[in-house]
């Protein structure tokens, strides 16, 4: 479902994870469905069936959680799921020398023009640090 949602929204980067064997696709038996139906109806409106499967996921393989999406985080939270967003990744690489810090700069400035939500100051401690 998640990787339907890549292919129509045209992310080929993010697909290309799936093609390479780094992210693992889990499909559903029909009693799972049922329940991530269960358990979008008790979360209710603010997660959708795709986002309520994720969090079946997680908490089926006792998985983290990483979304930007604050109702998903929220629920996740609730759960006790190990959640994180887009800001922690780029601890991670950064932190790993997998992406330079002067890249994650300018990563980060550009999602931000997106209008995709990220808190000003902990964006703001994060590019001073990086940009040094």
């Amino acid at each position: 479902m998640i990787r339907a949602e890549l292919e129509k929204g045209g992310h080929s980067q993010a697909l290309a994870y799936f093609e390479s064997g780094q992210v693992t696709e889990h499909g559903l038996t029909f009693d799972e469905i049922v329940a991530v139906s269960e358990l979008e109806r008790e979360i209710g409106s603010k997660a959708k069936f795709n986002d309520c499967s994720v969090i079946f996921l997680a908490l089926k393989l006792d998985a983290m959680l990483i979304s930007g999406d604050k109702a998903l985080r929220k629920a996740g939270k609730e759960r006790q799921i190990e959640v994180h967003g887009t800001l922690w990744i780029f601890d991670q690489l950064v932190d790993r020398k997998l992406l330079p810090s002067g890249i994650a700069a300018s990563k980060l400035e550009h999602l931000r023009s997106l209008d995709r939500f990220f808190p000003e100051a902990d964006c703001q401690i994060r590019l001073k640090r990086w940009q040094e």
